[in-house]
């Protein structure tokens, strides 16, 4: 379309010029002619005003060489007197006649030169219409080349738009194929805190029991040394339950004492007697102190900056979380001191605290957030 109106402008420009360079030219040309057969018919009429003047000249002269002879009669005297009049009035005239011609051929040469100067002029503003035309001419071959320029990139764009509509549709494949993973992971996150409040719960009923059980099992041994006491040299009371048991005297323990004394287990309630076993207290109790290591089995370099926290697996398995201030939260297996996993925080918030239980690891942030990942995924 744009092709179109460009052409049909170049033809509406052409008529114009055309238009412009015929009408001026054509009324100079039929003044020029006119103006030629004027001067053409005032030249023959001189030449026949000259040829006249010549033959009245001739008569005159002739009549005067009469006059001089001495023509006998009057009448021919008076005659040629009135034709040299005649002669002399026709001359004039013809001489005013001459004259005013003369004055019209000049003012038809000025209106020649003026003519000339239009046409001139008409020339310059014919040759600036043809330079107009041939920069119209250029800016429509260059618009043409824009045209094809953009109709090019009109049609890179749509090959752009097909392929970005491509890579929409196969996003929002994506997309829903991760939305549909992460319900799944948000059903297991849902089930692993309820598993990991149900073991929470279990464990601190059993350390309720074990509390009940350590008390009772002070009471026993206050008594029993209550009992073995000297009068002369009494001992202090203890201060926690693992010094008591392990300050405690082997002394020996009656058959009657032992079938009396009752401890309650960890899976029953605390009133739920167990059956006694032989042996004294101390040596009963002993697997329950805890031993503290004489040297370092491995040692992990876990982060660069300082550690906030460290716990073992919750579930029993060989590993250690470790949190750091380096927003992260590192799993090690202490089998062999190897890194499991590395888990990141938010950029810029230290890590405060964290714990793991089997494959899920928990870690508090200083952004106010607590996150939970699966080892397995570290997700």
């Amino acid at each position: 379309k744009m092709a179109v109106s460009m052409r049909n402008l170049l033809y509406q420009k052409i008529l114009e010029r055309n238009v412009r360079e015929t009408d001026p030219f054509r009324s100079i040309h039929e003044s020029y002619t006119q103006q030629s057969l004027r001067v053409d018919q005032l030249q023959a009429h001189l030449d026949h005003a000259e040829k006249e003047v010549s033959h009245l000249q001739q008569e005159l002269n002739q009549n005067n060489n009469t006059g001089v002879r001495g023509s006998s009669s009057s009448k021919s005297t008076t005659e040629a007197l009135k034709s040299e009049a005649r002669l002399r009035d026709k001359l004039e005239k013809l001489q005013g006649d001459y004259d005013a011609k003369i004055k019209e051929e000049g003012e038809e040469k000025a209106d020649v030169v003026r003519t000339t100067q239009r046409l001139n002029e008409l020339q310059e503003i014919n040759s600036s219409h043809e330079d107009l035309i041939l920069q119209l001419r250029q800016e429509i071959e260059r618009g043409q080349k824009a045209i094809s320029h953009l109709q090019g990139e009109v049609d890179d764009a749509k090959s752009t738009t097909l392929l970005a509509e491509k890579q929409y549709d196969g996003l929002k494949v994506t997309i829903r194929s991760l939305q549909q993973e992460n319900d799944v992971i948000k059903k297991d996150k849902r089930v692993l805190e309820e598993r990991l409040v149900t073991d929470k719960g279990k464990m601190v009923e059993e350390m309720n029991s074990l509390t009940e059980m350590v008390e009772q099992l002070r009471n026993e041994n206050e008594t029993l040394q209550t009992n073995n006491r000297q009068p002369s040299k009494p001992e202090p009371k203890p201060t926690s339950w693992f010094s008591t048991f392990s300050s405690a005297p082997s002394v020996p323990i009656t058959p009657r004492l032992e079938e009396k004394t009752k401890f309650p287990s960890a899976s029953s309630s605390p009133s739920s007697p167990i059956p006694a076993k032989s042996g004294p207290p101390n040596q009963k109790m002993s697997s329950m102190v805890a031993v503290v290591p004489s040297a370092e089995k491995k040692k992990l370099q876990s982060h660069n900056v300082e550690a906030t926290c460290v716990r073992y697996d919750g579930a029993g398995n060989n590993f250690v979380v470790a949190s750091s201030s380096d927003s992260t939260v590192k799993v090690f297996d202490t089998s062999n001191g190897s890194l499991r996993a590395t888990l990141h925080g938010t950029s810029g918030h230290p890590m405060m605290s964290c714990d793991m239980h089997g494959s899920v690891v928990i870690g508090a942030s200083s952004d106010k957030t607590c996150r939970v990942w699966n080892m397995r995924s570290e997700r």
